[in-house]
């Protein structure tokens, strides 16, 4: 059976080979190789592997041109975290996973149910935000999960990573739209 899978492709036309849509073999195999995880069958596992990665290299190879017209454009991967605003640091990973109760300029309300009870997250949150030299004042309660921040805006937006996650907070505010 493998050897027909590879007779195929190594007779295939250049041009047939961009009609070829992969998606049902990329799913089908990469399922295949969870499976085998699952199954604890190495043999089955190193198989489902190898034709992921083959079918894998023939979906790059069917995108090539589009790849090497994507960097000549200079669309290269940190543009794309900028366009999705994905989040760069530990702190932005944070700030994506609370919810923001309330935001004044200098001053930010966040809730996280994680947090409630608590004590070891309490205490980290406090020591990452409160090692912030921009950041005034940070309260950490357990009873209700909620983090207030102080802090004066002209002094945190110097620092670019505070500023971000500001704008963050900002867009995401309980209520606006």
């Amino acid at each position: 059976m493998a050897s027909s899978f590879l007779a195929f492709f190594m007779k295939a036309e250049v041009d047939d080979m961009k009609n070829i849509s992969y998606g049902v073999p990329l799913s089908v195999l990469t399922i295949s190789t969870a499976a085998s995880i699952l199954l604890k069958n190495k043999s089955l596992h190193v198989i489902a592997g190898g034709f992921l990665l083959g079918v894998s290299a023939l979906h790059g190879w069917q995108y090539r041109q589009k790849i090497r017209q994507d960097i000549k454009k200079g669309e290269n991967t940190l543009s794309l975290i900028d366009k999705v605003s994905l989040p760069k640091t530990k702190l932005e990973m944070f700030m994506r996973t609370v919810e923001v109760a309330a935001y004044l300029p200098g001053r930010i309300r966040l809730r996280s149910k994680s947090l409630v009870g608590n004590a070891a997250l309490g205490r980290q949150v406090y020591e990452t935000l409160n090692n912030f030299t921009e950041i005034e004042n940070v309260d950490v309660n357990l009873v209700t999960g909620s983090i207030l921040i102080q802090y004066i805006p002209e002094i945190l937006r110097q620092n670019e990573e505070l500023f971000r996650v500001e704008r963050y907070i900002i867009s995401n505010v309980k209520g606006r739209k």
